[in-house]
């Protein structure tokens, strides 16, 4: 096996090709950067065809069980991060929830010991 570069595509940065594949992908690349540039020589950045061109590029290679195996594995990785946000965020509702309840029930005592009614003061929480 010829040493495993990684894919040129941004979306694919994360996999490992060999380098024949790498080398196709990137002399691709370059000849649609190239197009780009007669187009806007102000251009920067990877050719928008490259993405769909290189979907297609994974795709023909995602058979090779060393291709297969990155892809499960990456599925596996975005799985868990997913995971991990919803967890997160779930938790994070759950802090504001209380927070909000604790400062609300603090503002009717205060507004309680001063006298006025809740709706009486400009800094009501409208959201309690």
């Amino acid at each position: 096996m010829a040493i495993a570069k990684v894919h040129p595509c941004n979306t694919f940065g994360w996999l490992h090709i060999e380098g024949h594949d790498a080398d196709r992908a990137f002399s691709h690349q370059l000849r649609l950067l190239d197009a780009e540039l007669r187009r806007d020589p102000q251009f920067s950045g990877e050719p928008p065809a490259f993405r769909a061109w290189s979907i297609e590029h994974v795709r023909s290679l995602a058979t090779e069980p060393r291709i297969a195996t990155q892809l499960q594995e990456r599925v596996a990785l975005l799985q868990k991060q997913l995971t991990n946000l919803t967890e997160q965020a779930a938790r994070a509702a759950e802090q504001h929830r209380t927070e909000s309840l604790r400062i609300g029930e603090e503002l009717r005592l205060l507004h309680d010991l001063s006298g006025q009614s809740e709706l009486d003061t400009d800094t009501a929480n409208p959201l309690l």
